[in-house]
């Protein structure tokens, strides 16, 4: 089964440049989006990232691309999308981490837009 890219911080802003670049001089069907984890409760932080990553990499198709960004932050490029389907992934995303984040005292946020 294809997973999603994971990728550093630097390799994540060079493709996100040139997904910026490309957006302008055609029709793009990208979206960029921000994950946090909400941590307003005490939570166990990196052991929260860890089964995020996790979901991410097993919701996500191949193409798609993730990077966890500061602590409690994940950021991701969905390729070939539209809205709709956009919605779809993140509800998706939200779904099955709350299954494998069962303390019930995490959230998660998120913020997406087109390219």
């Amino acid at each position: 089964m294809s997973t999603a890219y994971l990728c550093d911080r630097e390799t994540f802003s060079y493709i996100y440049n040139l997904e910026q670049r490309r957006s302008k001089r055609e029709w793009n069907n990208s979206y960029f989006s921000r994950i946090k984890i909400d941590d307003i409760k005490e939570i166990n932080l990196e052991k929260a990232s860890e089964k995020l990553k996790y979901v991410l990499k097993e919701n996500l198709r191949q193409g798609d691309l993730v990077c966890r960004w500061k602590d409690n932050h994940y950021m991701i490029i969905l390729n070939d999308i539209n809205k709709k389907n956009t919605d779809k992934v993140m509800e998706r995303i939200y779904n099955n981490y709350c299954k494998k984040h069962t303390d019930n005292k995490c959230e998660l946020l998120f913020d997406y837009k087109a390219f």
